[in-house]
Formats: C-alpha cells, sequence, structure tokens
C-alpha cells in the first residue's frame, strides 16, 4: 500500500437491518463489531470512517466508528449472539471489525440527510437492499459536520474522568453543587428555626426555583441542550458576582415534591418534628458522616438516599450519596457490594482511583454514567474481542493456500513481536525511543499499526515497528502517547504527568529522533484512529 493509499479518505456507511439484528440493544453493549462486507470488498480498508444505518421508520445514523481490519473471512463474535434474530447458516463470511467511538443521542434521520445538498444524493438514499454503502469526500465532511460526536462514549472509566473533569460546563455544574452545599451548610445549622415549607422548598427538591437576573431558568442548569458555552459563562458569572439566586438542594431528586408524602396520617406538625429530628442529626458533632447517615435514614419519611443526599452536603469529601442513579452506575461498572457499609466503601474506594475532589464531583459524574450520558468501554470485553479477531485472522493466515509455509511462520510470529519482524526493526531501531533502553532482551518489537489492521506486507514491514520498553509500549499501544514525523512526542491529555513519570516517560518536551518516510505513513495512521488526543 502506497503512502497516498494509505492516507486517502474514505468513508462508509454499513447498514444493519432489526429483523436481523438488535442493533440498538447492541451498542448499548458493544463497542466492536464484525460486519458483514457484500459489497466494496477491495475498497474498505482498516483506517476508514464508518456509520452505521438503521432501517426502518424511526431509523437513520446512529453510531459512528471506524474499521480496524481488512475484510477477511471471519466468524460471528460470540458476543453479538444475544442481538442476533435471525442466524445466518453461513457462520464464516467476509467480515470488516469496526470499532464504535459515538453513538448518536438520536438518529439523524433520513429527512436530514434528504435535505442537505451535500447529501441528498448518498447512495444510502437511493437503494433500500446492501449492506455496505459508499461516501464521497464531500459527502463524508457534511456528514461530519451534522453527526453529533462526543469524546465520553466507548472510553474507559478514567479516561471519562479526565473529560468529565476538564469540561468547563460539567465543572461548572459541579460548583453549583458545592456553592449550594456550602449555602444550606448556613441554613441548616439553625435546625430549630427551619420550617416544613421552608425545608421542602431549599432543600427537599433539587430545584425549585434560579433566578439569574430576576428570570427563573430552573431545569436549564443540568440539561446538556440548554447549558451551552455562551449560557454556562452567564451562570458563572453570575454565581461569581453571588447574584445567581438558588433555591432547592441541586443534588439528588426526592420521589416526591414535599416531604412525607407516604405519611398519609401525619400532621404537619409530626412531619416538621420528623424534619428537625433528621436536622439534629444532621448537626451532631459527636456523630461520624456514616452514623449520622444511618441514624437519619430510620427517621419516617427519609431513607438511605435523602439520608446520604443530606449528610453530603455537610460532609463531600466523607459520604456519598446511595440512591438508584448511584447503584445503577455501579452496576453499569460491576462495582459489587452488600448493604450501606460496603457501599461506601467501593465509593472511597472508587473516589481514590478517580482522583476525584469529593463526592459531590463523583456523584454527578455516576448520575451521567446511569442516565447513559457518559458510556463506559468495558476494556476487558473489548482487549478479548479483539484478541478474538487476531485469532481469526491468524487462522486465515494459516489456511492460506497463497501464502508459503516460511511466510506463514513468520506473519504469526509477528503478531507477538517475533521472528523476522523483530530482526527488522533491530536493523533501524536500535534503542527505546523514549526510556533509552538499549538492551532488546528487555524491549517489545511493537507495530506501529496494530497487527490486525495491516496486510501481510505491513505486518512485516520494519518501518511499521518501534523497540519500545514494556511500560512505553502500553502507553503506545492504548494511544496515551505517539509521535510527530519530526520526533516529538504527542501525549495524550487523558494521563497525568505524574502517571507519566512513574511509567518512564520524561521526555516531554524532548525530540525523540525523526523518523523516516516510510515509517511516517505508520505513524500518521497510529495519530489519527490509535492516539486518544
Amino acid at each position: 500500500m502506497t503512502s497516498a493509499q494509505q492516507s486517502e479518505k474514505r468513508a462508509w456507511i454499513f447498514q444493519a437491518v432489526p429483523a436481523y439484528f438488535d442493533l440498538t440493544n447492541a451498542l448499548n453493549h458493544l463497542r466492536i463489531f464484525r460486519w458483514e462486507i457484500n459489497q466494496f470488498k477491495n475498497d474498505i480498508r482498516a483506517g476508514d470512517d464508518v456509520y452505521l444505518w438503521l432501517t426502518g421508520t424511526d431509523g437513520g445514523l446512529v453510531a459512528h466508528g471506524t474499521v480496524i481490519t481488512d475484510p477477511q473471512i471471519m466468524g460471528g463474535a460470540p458476543e453479538e449472539l444475544p442481538f442476533v434474530v435471525e442466524l445466518n447458516e453461513e457462520e464464516d463470511r467476509l467480515r470488516a471489525a469496526i470499532e464504535i467511538d459515538t453513538v448518536f443521542d438520536h438518529p439523524v434521520s433520513r429527512a436530514t440527510l434528504q435535505n442537505n445538498p451535500e447529501l441528498s444524493s448518498a447512495k444510502i438514499l437511493k437503494q433500500t437492499r446492501g449492506t455496505n454503502f459508499p461516501l464521497t469526500k464531500s459527502e463524508a465532511d457534511s456528514l461530519e459536520a451534522i453527526c453529533p460526536r462526543t469524546a465520553t462514549h466507548g472510553v474507559s472509566l478514567a479516561e471519562a474522568f479526565s473529560l468529565f473533569h476538564k469540561s468547563p460546563i460539567e465543572q461548572l455544574r459541579v460548583r453549583l453543587r458545592r456553592e449550594r452545599a456550602a449555602q444550606l451548610r448556613e441554613v441548616l445549622a439553625d435546625w430549630n428555626d427551619v420550617t416544613l415549607d421552608e425545608f421542602n422548598r431549599e432543600v427537599w427538591v433539587l430545584e425549585s426555583e434560579t433566578l439569574l437576573g430576576g428570570e427563573d431558568i430552573r431545569g436549564k442548569l443540568f440539561d446538556s441542550g440548554l447549558l451551552d458555552k455562551d449560557f454556562a459563562e452567564q451562570v458563572a458569572a453570575a454565581l461569581d458576582a453571588g447574584t445567581l439566586e438558588l433555591h432547592g438542594n441541586y443534588v439528588w431528586r426526592p420521589g416526591s415534591t414535599i416531604y412525607g408524602s407516604p405519611l398519609q396520617t401525619a400532621t404537619d406538625e409530626e412531619k416538621l418534628n420528623h424534619v428537625r429530628n433528621a436536622l439534629r442529626i444532621l448537626n451532631a458533632s459527636t456523630l461520624s458522616p456514616f452514623d449520622k447517615a444511618t441514624q437519619i435514614a430510620s427517621v419516617p419519611g427519609f431513607g438511605f438516599p435523602t439520608a446520604t443526599g443530606l449528610v453530603i452536603l455537610l460532609h463531600p469529601e466523607a459520604i456519598a450519596i446511595m440512591n438508584k442513579q448511584t447503584e445503577g452506575a455501579f452496576k453499569k461498572l460491576h462495582v459489587s457490594y452488600k448493604g450501606f457499609a460496603e457501599f461506601q466503601s467501593a465509593a472511597k474506594n472508587l473516589k481514590s482511583e478517580l482522583g476525584a475532589d469529593d463526592f459531590l464531583e463523583m456523584d454527578w459524574l455516576l448520575y451521567q454514567i446511569n442516565q447513559g450520558i457518559i458510556e463506559i468501554a468495558d476494556r476487558e470485553q473489548q482487549e478479548k474481542m479483539l484478541r478474538d479477531i487476531e485469532d481469526q485472522i491468524e487462522a486465515a493466515i494459516s489456511n492460506s493456500t497463497t501464502v508459503t509455509q516460511t511466510e506463514k511462520e513468520q506473519l504469526v510470529k509477528s503478531r507477538i513481536g517475533q521472528g523476522k519482524f523483530r530482526q527488522n526493526i533491530q536493523q533501524l531501531e536500535s534503542a527505546c525511543r523514549i526510556s533509552g533502553v538499549d538492551d532488546a532482551r528487555f524491549l517489545i518489537a511493537s507495530h506501529i499499526k496494530p497487527w490486525a489492521a495491516c496486510n501481510n506486507v505491513e505486518r512485516l514491514d520494519s518501518a511499521n515497528g518501534l523497540f519500545l520498553s514494556p511500560n512505553i509500549d502500553r502507553l503506545f499501544d492504548r494511544g496515551y502517547i505517539s509521535f510527530n514525523d519530526d520526533g516529538t512526542l504527542m501525549i495524550s491529555t487523558l494521563v497525568d504527568t505524574e502517571t507519566l513519570h512513574s511509567l518512564g516517560v520524561s521526555c516531554f518536551n524532548e525530540n525523540c529522533g525523526s523518523f523516516s518516510i516510510s515509517q511516517q505513513k505508520y505513524l500518521a495512521y497510529h495519530r489519527q484512529h490509535i492516539f486518544v488526543g
């Protein structure tokens, strides 16, 4: 493959029919698919953009991803079987693996494409039958402009938190939570003076009223579609000036609009006594945050969701909210626990692992995970599926009648950085460009363009390899580092300096040595498809 071919922009639409495959549910669980290739088998290549199209009246473009292998004979993925509606008798078929990076909140409809001058002639609109449809460059550019993209779909939990922690809008929302918590600490300190109406308006509900310049903007602060950059700047300015009026708790949403709805026989006076009892416990200096939550949970009309919500206002670094949102997020993240004590222990471990500043911040992240706003990739599942795909490719190489036995052995060995591939690299690379280690016994022969995405020539090409220390290889393989053509090290914003130092990356501002023209074409692939920016 020439450099020109490698860098050529290609984009496709792959079609799914609900009668055969439940793509909607599959996208909630999987990020890697083996897609059947029935057309354009000689044109579809690893590195191409791909959009997934769902047929039907409510269908349209539902996701975006990248083709990660050339088309080849592969069996179906076991992970896809729960979503297969009608099994195909031919198990081994021509397929290409694709990796999804974005699932759209709403399908980009057929009408949207038809009304776009650049897209109205797209082949997907002209013919209803088929699996693979090409896009012209202008069509691909237009689709990229109109399709919603988000960087928090299909990433690891650590990556999602890093993006979340650096997002100005999300951090404004966290700041609003902290500001309101500080205000309520003052209000609730005089617990014996709190009235039932005041408690319902200022504490019980998520948001009763939010005034910005005298206008009620209730419901807009936590809606991603309403809090855009300009509006967020207005809110932040008002927050800085102390002119933003907050009424509600801004942290949790109860099951009712007023306290005590289930207490049907209780009088308002009895309800007020319960409220003040809970607030008395909340302010008790002799109790730990854990004990406060436990005791408040036993007060009639409260329970752990509200109890932990109250305690987090006073102790945001010590207690996590335990409600349907956080428990739902824990289930998605495969965090196991039994009972309140284990839940708090698991939450503290997660907070420490992520480096969250407090539980108010982590709780907002968990809410978005549970709501599906942030999609967390199952890294173990993804790696297993990638290994299975590599196994299929290896089997295809072994069964090939057009490759000699010697070539087969070398291609298989190159998958693990051994054999002729390793020998070829040694002729170009004498040491790890980052760590400086030059003893080949402790270096990994790593493909720049992944083995599964290569053709047979690329799998053995010395220009497609680097000698890297194990820790550096891991960072490079996961896309946390890459290189410019001149040798300048590129570092992802998703990994912190301390972690990089501990893994042996120290040449942040140094040149790691320029690359040949042949190496540059592979580095271009790595920067575009592997590096996570």
